[in-house]
């Protein structure tokens, strides 16, 4: 297995429990979520994230429709952290859930 190919199964691995972590009912585990979310999106390229947005794009839809206000205002925030780093990802992911 190529250096690559290691890097983008850990990174999916990766995005997806963060992701998970968004719907949380803890503060300290969204903030932590967020977190680990922009700091690795801000070590992709712009390109390669845009391949995880689909399935980002679903946690962050769930968090967004959660039950409790305070996780949405969280996701929301973590949508403005993720757009501040990796701008085209974002908007791509927008254009999808359209």
């Amino acid at each position: 297995m190529g250096k690559e190919t290691v890097r983008t199964s850990h990174c999916r691995t990766i995005l997806v429990a963060a992701a998970a972590g968004l719907v949380d009912d803890g503060g300290a585990v969204r903030r932590a979520a967020r977190s680990l979310l922009v700091n690795l999106a801000s070590t992709i390229d712009q390109y390669s994230l845009i391949t995880y947005m689909p399935t980002l794009s679903a946690h962050i839809g769930a968090a967004m429709t959660h039950t409790s206000s305070i996780v949405r205002i969280d996701t929301a925030e973590t949508v403005a952290a993720l757009a501040q780093v990796q701008p085209l990802a974002v908007s791509t992911a927008t254009a999808l859930v359209r």
